[in-house]
């Protein structure tokens, strides 16, 4: 979930998922399987385990790992194959809420108090909840909900995943830096719009039927009167050159450009420039469809030497 970023369909549904409050009710099903599951290892003294009394988490795991999905692209599952999305996020989800109630301090009406003591007689760290390997992470409890963002943390409430570390994807601009420029990289900040005003901030008019939202909250639209002028933003450019010879990136922050006036920026720097055009970042605000969106667009030289 968190490589592909698809943890954002619990908060923003597309064609592939809608989260209903009807799924949050089938996560409670779950955990009484997961309890039952466990309520027989704890009888079977971990010996093998009759998991067809568990008829609805067998099905959900069997959408997860089968022939079909193990050979299949991660990003192929997520966009033709709603099964595997909707199974997995249920499953995910229920075996956090099935340690809702368990107390690390106290784990004698768990069911899990028979699972973790015997992990650990195994030689497994106290701190890694789940079996794999720490080089790849640790499953462990959970002491806070982040408050701001939206990340793969915020879906959990009781464990969480800590990685090791991050592997980066690095996308290379094409675009040569002349001058002998080893050590430096211009960027240039612009932080506009200078003023926004009131009136840019509407309720919005559109109603998100496939969100099951309590009242107290809503959506606004950001429709600005004005925009940023295009002659200025070109004259902000030639004297930021004339300062420091070449600008290798230009920035805009969220909800800067339409996303007409972003293409129309695009078409400049590379009429002005040619293959030498800047990249330009900028947050993008317009419509997908009847709902406002709100973007980050990214247009540097590629291979093929387009913007």
């Amino acid at each position: 979930m968190e490589y592909t970023d698809k943890y954002r369909l619990i908060v923003s549904p597309q064609k592939e998922m809608q989260w209903l409050k009807s799924d949050q009710d089938e996560i409670e099903y779950l955990v009484k399987d997961w309890n039952k599951l466990l309520e027989s290892y704890k009888e079977n003294l971990l010996d093998v385990v009759d998991i067809y009394n568990t008829p609805d988490l067998v099905r959900h795991l069997g959408n997860i790992f089968n022939k079909k999905t193990l050979a299949t692209g991660v990003y192929d599952l997520f966009d033709n194959d709603p099964d595997f999305i909707d199974s997995l996020f249920k499953v995910v989800l229920s075996i956090d809420e099935l340690f809702s109630s368990f107390d690390i301090c106290n784990t004698k009406n768990s069911h899990l108090d028979i699972i973790l003591p015997a992990r650990e007689l195994c030689g497994r760290s106290p701190l890694n909840i789940a079996d794999n390997d720490p080089k790849f992470g640790i499953v462990t409890y959970k002491h806070c909900v982040p408050q701001t963002g939206l990340t793969l943390n915020n879906l959990t409430h009781n464990i969480t995943c800590l990685k090791p570390s991050v592997k980066p994807r690095i996308i290379k601009n094409k675009l040569d830096i002349k001058e002998n420029r080893k050590n430096s990289y211009h960027i240039l900040f612009l932080p506009w719009p200078k003023e926004i005003n009131n009136d840019s901030f509407k309720k919005s008019q559109s109603k998100n039927t496939t969100l099951n939202m309590d009242s107290y909250f809503d959506f606004f639209d950001y429709e600005p009167k004005y925009e940023i002028d295009e002659k200025e933003f070109i004259s902000i450019i030639s004297e930021s050159i004339k300062r420091v010879g070449t600008i290798d990136l230009i920035v805009l922050p969220e909800c800067a450009l339409s996303e007409t006036l972003f293409d129309k920026f695009k078409a400049t720097l590379l009429e002005c420039f040619k293959e030498n055009a800047p990249s330009l970042l900028s947050g993008v605000y317009g419509k997908d469809n009847e709902y406002s969106k709100n973007i980050a667009s990214l247009a540097f030289i590629s291979d093929n030497k387009k913007i």
